[in-house]
């Protein structure tokens, strides 16, 4: 299971952080994510699964799942190869 995060912020206007939990099975009324940033990676349905409007903190951090490796480099976005 892979889940999709798309966030946004724009000042003093609170964009909600929303998830979507990724199929390789179609999901009926659902896309199909296939872009330059996120290249065939399944299906995703029409509505987020979890959305988050208040969140009290942030920090970045790089964990590695399984067999994985990072290819990580200061001041850029994390990676698995």
């Amino acid at each position: 299971m892979l889940v999709l995060v798309l966030l946004g912020c724009r000042g003093e206007v609170i964009v909600p952080l929303s998830f979507y939990i990724v199929s390789e099975e179609k999901i009926e009324g659902g896309r199909y994510v296939d872009t330059p940033d996120f290249p065939k990676v399944g299906y995703i349905a029409a509505k987020a699964d979890l959305i988050i409007v208040r969140l009290a903190a942030v920090t970045q951090d790089v964990q590695v799942i399984g067999e994985g490796k990072t290819d990580f480099k200061e001041g850029e976005i994390p990676e698995v190869v």
